[in-house]
């Protein structure tokens, strides 16, 4: 709406298989980014779905080693991670709850979630402007291992101490910033662990 934007511009700065990146500008002057849902995406997921669990049901009824990989089950378990991923309400929920998470990784940014203006179907970020991390990232040799320090640490805190992490950190979603810092972004996915096994691992980890 006119009242909230300013600007929105209409090629998108990315795009992934459920998901396309907008520029964008608030009446307020804040630049953000605009995540929307690609036209047609519920469609192509209940197609992609069907075939997925029509495929394991059939290898379930021919071969003993799909039985025991328990192909129904992983497909279930891939429909609910991928419903999961449509809701931007859920993924704003994730965001906001990483970065609680990492209040004290001074050199680790999460993308502060705009509201009110989150629905199932678009999500409003504050935008940070960074790169991917490669080999040319310029960065000395000593910043580069305190962030790389950082960002293990990080991690190795959301599975042992929260229970709770981020689960989709590949490169896409690992920016290096302006000011030499990590933004890590795309929420749709969390990682959850029981206690039980958060603590089991904390005693691999110290052992």
């Amino acid at each position: 709406p006119p009242d909230v934007f300013v600007r929105v511009d209409p090629e998108p700065v990315a795009t992934a298989s459920i998901a396309q990146i907008h520029a964008g500008l608030l009446a307020s002057g804040r630049e953000v980014i605009v995540k929307v849902r690609r036209p047609g995406i519920e469609r192509q997921i209940d197609l992609d779905l069907a075939l997925l669990r029509s495929t394991a049901e059939l290898l379930e009824s021919r071969s003993e080693r799909a039985q025991l990989l328990q192909a129904r089950a992983l497909a279930d378990e891939l429909e609910v991670h991928l419903r999961a991923e449509l809701d931007f309400v859920e993924e704003a929920s994730n965001a906001e709850l990483v970065a609680r998470t990492l209040e004290d990784y001074e050199d680790l940014v999460v993308p502060e979630v705009i509201r009110p203006y989150v629905t199932e179907r678009v999500l409003v970020l504050e935008r940070i402007d960074g790169r991917k991390v490669d080999a040319a990232h310029g960065l000395g040799a000593e910043r580069a291992q305190e962030l790389a320090r950082q960002f293990f640490r990080a991690y190795v805190h959301q599975v042992t101490v929260e229970g709770v992490y981020h689960a989709d950190p590949h490169r896409g979603n690992v920016l290096l910033t302006g000011d030499g810092r990590l933004a890590l972004v795309d929420f749709g996915l969390l990682g959850r662990l029981d206690d039980d096994t958060r603590r089991n691992l904390a005693l691999l980890l110290l052992a």
